[in-house]
């Protein structure tokens, strides 16, 4: 433990474990209700990528250890580096979407009855109109039945959209 005194070794662990912590809780509270746009998902890849070259091109250059030689070997680099930034900017976007304030709107469609798997929750599928694409609203309110209609409450900005608040009707 070079350099590693017990302070700064509870410091890193309480980091680390409080940033797994905060993952988990983004993940339960955050993503479920919070969709973006098509719009913010395609300036997010373009930024992804421009972010995830400017990443590698600094770390070849710039990073300590052992020098990146051979064409996969740099491509290893770049694909971890636009997937790192692509992971940190869809948690901040969604983030932002969720806090950011926004139009309140309700519309009620058709829904279908999705079962819980062990990385998901119990919902049910519906066309959204704002985002033109079919999203999983996680356990709304009400008894879940295929065909039944879904009223879903939603907060829209430009980034785009939280779900508030949903009820199936029969």
């Amino acid at each position: 433990m070079n350099g590693w005194t017990y302070p700064r070794l509870l410091l890193v662990t309480t980091g680390v474990l409080g940033a797994i912590f905060a993952f988990l809780v983004w993940q339960k509270e955050i993503d479920r209700f919070t969709f973006l746009a098509q719009c913010t998902l395609h300036v997010l890849l373009v930024v992804g990528l421009s972010l995830g070259f400017c990443l590698s091109f600094s770390i070849r250059k710039w990073g300590n250890g052992k020098r990146v030689h051979g064409i996969i070997d740099n491509l290893k680099l770049f694909v971890g580096s636009v997937l790192i930034v692509l992971f940190f900017g869809y948690i901040l976007l969604s983030t932002a979407v969720w806090l950011l304030p926004g139009a309140i709107s309700t519309y009620t469609a058709t829904s279908e009855f999705s079962a819980r798997s062990r990385n998901d929750c119990s919902g049910a599928y519906v066309d959204d109109p704002d985002l033109k694409r079919r999203i999983k609203v996680c356990e709304p309110a009400g008894y879940y039945v295929d065909g039944a209609t879904l009223r879903v409450s939603k907060r829209s900005n430009a980034l785009g959209m939280t779900i508030v608040s949903a009820v199936i009707k029969y």
